[in-house]
This record gives structure tokens, C-alpha cells and sequence, in this order.
């Protein structure tokens, strides 16, 4: 089985639908039963939709051009920016982030003239335009059918038919019951919410449940807080070995990682995994993403060795510890898994994590309330692959139940000795 998804941050400000006063609503009456619901749940789940302040989603009331222009700019994760497309903008809450959808190439300004009309309804040809926009070269212009199947496909403008097109072939836009797109046609919030949803599921910027098969909740709870590290792991559950391949956190939808070939021989099994990366010239999406790959073979105790190829020539793998546990404090090289911040320790505690730093050396200390360090010495991990760590810390008698305490593990700079690397954890004496 092989699953492969890309997660993007700015899911968060995926549907900002009105830009009127929204109140945080986890029930919304008028979503449920309705034909979009479960788009529009999956959005909920991830905190991503906000109500009305009377609670209501209003699923079937109009978007006009600027809230989905709004909801575009928010999905994308663009900033804000200033410019003269338009003529009727100006003043407009939408006008910066109209603007910078103009110059990523999202809203064709040659299909509008001076004036832009922000506050009227959009058009579902008008979206199929934007939504189709977002793709990716290789995804919007591979071969697709030449003939819309609608009946009413000649009413489709001539400047949005090919957009019209890739949509459909892409599944982002569907017709009526009736067979017809109704292409100057008014969209819903409702459909708006699906047809962003479909796209950027198609961009490949967020993944719904549709795109994975099922894992068990315990994996799919390891790959969730294994994704912004690059790492290869494996981990056997049940009668399983789930090999997976995080690429760390990316600044865009270029980046790519697949596990193109499992081989088993007598001794081991070997993994080879593909990176890639945007080329200088490629047109991307300017999005975080959290590319990995996993699969699943039947469990095996020989070892596992990754081989790194395209972008890359080494992945990172974990040793001392079987895979990456969930991680509480961390920086860039250090990843702490206990103690959590805010929980009490006792007069002798085990610090455990992982770190990837210069020759492997990490330095820790105790610090009481007043600042007083009361333990300190060095532990190693790795350098070039994540080595276990667990330092053993020493609280004094002395110390009063309930007093505050300050743990930091950091580096110094082989450069100049200051400290980098550094995670503070609070924590108090039990």
C-alpha cells in the first residue's frame, strides 16, 4: 500500500468566505445534511471555517468576486500587495489581495478590462479560471479530452472554455443533474468551498480523506508528528513494516519525495527513495509543504537501509531509538520527547529526544527560579543522521517542592562558541 501526501500550513486560512464580523462555530445547523457537508466538515475539523456570528454557515447564499478572491489569496498564503489593475478597486477591503492575485497570475486581468466589479457574484467559469490557475505546469497542461460533455457547453466564454476544460477533466468542476454547467451561473458558498477544496487537493496542497487509504490511528499519529523533520524511518506494528519519508518543511509545492523501489535480500532491505526539487526556472506555488511518502510490507527483521537519489544523496535516518517518538520542545537540531514543558520532575529525571547537531555534542542545564544552575553536563546524539539521547538531571534536596525550574539543551557554534540550538523547557519540582 502506498500513501503519499502533502500538507500545506496555510490550510488554517483556507476559507475566509466573508470578511464580515465571523464567530468560531463547531455546529453550523444549516451544513448538516446538506450536499456539501463533508467538505465543508473536513474544513471544521481543522479550524479552517469560522460561522456567522449567529452560528450559520449559510451554505446556499452567493460569493462574490472579492470573497473568493479572498478565500484564493488566503489559500495560496500570499501577501498583500499594492498596484493599479483595476479602476474600481480602490478602497475595496479586497484591493491588496486582489492585486496579488493579479501579479501570481491567479486572476487574468485581460478577461476583465479596468474595472474588476468586486462585489459582484463570481461565476462558476470565472472560477474554473482561478482554480485551474493554481495547477502546477506538468498538471495543467498534460492532454485531456478536447469536448465539454455539457449541454450547454457553447455557452462557456471563449477565454475560460480551456480553463472550463482542465477543470472538469480534473474533476475540480462538475455539471447538474440536467447535464448542463451553467457557465455564467452564480456559485454558492457552498460550492466555493468544494471547488477550492478539489483544487488544491489537485495542486497538491492539502489532502482529504478521499487520497489515503486507512492507517492505523497509532501510524497515522507517527507520520503526523514525524513531517516537518527530514528523516527516514521504519516501524513495525501488528504484522506490518511501514517504511516512511519525510521531507522536512519546504517554502513551496516543488518538492517532492517518493519511495520508488523496495527491494529484500538476504542480509536486508533496501529502500530507494526519490527527491526532487523545483528547478530554477519552474513556476511553483510560494506555499509550506510537508512532502513525504509511505508504504507498508509485510514485517521483516532485517534491517532497513534508505538510498537517497534525484535531489538529494543522503536522508537522515534515527538510531539509538526504534523511530521518532512525539516530540514536546525542540529547535532546529535538538527534538525533545520528555519532559513536557509544565509537568513536575523529581529529584532525578531522564531527559529523552534526539539531536543532529556538530560532532554530535549537546549540552544541558538545570536552572532554579532564580536563575542558579543546579546540574549541567554534555550528552552526544549524531551528526548527519538524529542520535538518541537521554542525559540523566539531578535536582539538589534542597530544591522545595513546587519550585519552578528551567531546562535548556543547546550547542555552541564551532565558530565563535555562542549558543545555538536551543530549547527551554519549564518545568517545576514534585
Amino acid at each position: 500500500m502506498k500513501l503519499k501526501r502533502i500538507i500545506s500550513l496555510v490550510i488554517c486560512a483556507l476559507l475566509v468566505l466573508s470578511l464580515t464580523q465571523l464567530a468560531a462555530a463547531s455546529d453550523l445547523p444549516d451544513v448538516k445534511d446538506h450536499w456539501a457537508e463533508e467538505k465543508v466538515r473536513q474544513l471544521i475539523d481543522v479550524g479552517a471555517i469560522e460561522g456567522y456570528p449567529d452560528g450559520t454557515f449559510k451554505p446556499e447564499d452567493t460569493i462574490t468576486r472579492a470573497e473568493f478572491s479572498s478565500v484564493m489569496w488566503g489559500a495560496l498564503d500570499l501577501e498583500e500587495m499594492e498596484g493599479d489593475t483595476f479602476q474600481d478597486i480602490e478602497g475595496s477591503w479586497a484591493e491588496e489581495r486582489i492585486e496579488a492575485l493579479v501579479s501570481e497570475g491567479v486572476i487574468n486581468p485581460d478577461v476583465y478590462g479596468i474595472n474588476y466589479e468586486p462585489d459582484q457574484p463570481i461565476t462558476r467559469q470565472e472560477i474554473a479560471m482561478m482554480v485551474v490557475s493554481i495547477l502546477e505546469p506538468d498538471n495543467a497542461e498534460e492532454e485531456v479530452d478536447s469536448d465539454l460533455p455539457f449541454g450547454d457547453a457553447e455557452e462557456v466564454g471563449a477565454e475560460f472554455y480551456d480553463c472550463v476544460l482542465q477543470a472538469f477533466n480534473k474533476e475540480i468542476i462538475k455539471g447538474y443533474p440536467d447535464n448542463t454547467f451553467k457557465p455564467e451561473g452564480t456559485a454558492t458558498r457552498a460550492e466555493a468551498s468544494v471547488m477550492a477544496v478539489r483544487s488544491l487537493r489537485v495542486a497538491g496542497i492539502i489532502t482529504t480523506p478521499e487520497d489515503k487509504a486507512e492507517l492505523p490511528s497509532e501510524i497515522e499519529e507517527w507520520v503526523e508528528y514525524s513531517i516537518e523533520m527530514w528523516l527516514a524511518q521504519d516501524r513495525e506494528y501488528n504484522d506490518s513494516l511501514y517504511l516512511l519519508v519525510t521531507y522536512g518543511e519546504k517554502p513551496t509545492s516543488g518538492y517532492d519525495v517518493e519511495i520508488t523501489q523496495v527491494v529484500e535480500k538476504d542480509d536486508e532491505i533496501v529502500v530507494n527513495v526519490n527527491f526532487t526539487e523545483p528547478a530554477e526556472d519552474e513556476p511553483v506555488l510560494q506555499v509550506l509543504t510537508y512532502p513525504y511518502d509511505v508504504k507498508e510490507i509485510a514485517a521483516t527483521d532485517k534491517p532497513v537501509r534508505f538510498v537517497a537519489e534525484g535531489a538529494e544523496e543522503y536522508v537522515p535516518t534515527i538510531t539509538g531509538v526504534d523511530y521518532l517518538k512525539p516530540i514536546v520542545a525542540q529547535s532546529d537540531g535538538i527534538k525533545v520527547f520528555s519532559p513536557a514543558p509544565d509537568s513536575g520532575v523529581s529529584d532525578g529525571f531522564t531527559v529523552e529526544g534526539v539531536a543532529n547537531v556538530f560532532e554530535g555534542t549537546v549540552l544541558y542545564s538545570l536552572l532554579d527560579s532564580q536563575g542558579e544552575e543546579l546540574d549541567s553536563g554534555i550528552t552526544t546524539g549524531s551528526m548527519g543522521d538524529w542520535g538518541y539521547i537521554e542525559p540523566e538531571i539531578t535536582v539538589p534536596q534542597e530544591i522545595e517542592t513546587g519550585e519552578e525550574l528551567l531546562l535548556q539543551l543547546y550547542t555552541e557554534s564551532a565558530k565563535d562558541g555562542s549558543i545555538i540550538n536551543l530549547v527551554e523547557i519549564d518545568l517545576y519540582h514534585d
